[in-house]
């Protein structure tokens, strides 16, 4: 006999953003983490790049 179990795996959609952005300001302390969805995090990574240029 074999039994065939599936596994499901979840795609994290999570992400941890930054308050002050740590390309101005190195911190990593609680007050300037915030949750974040991982999509709109990125975006926002994206954009700020476009606009160094």
């Amino acid at each position: 006999m074999t039994i065939r179990v599936r596994a499901r795996t979840r795609i994290n959609s999570n992400a941890i953003d930054h308050v002050i952005p740590s390309s101005i300001c190195k911190n990593n302390d609680l007050w300037n983490l915030l949750p974040a969805a991982r999509n709109v995090n990125a975006a926002k990574a994206i954009r700020s790049q476009l606009q160094s240029l």
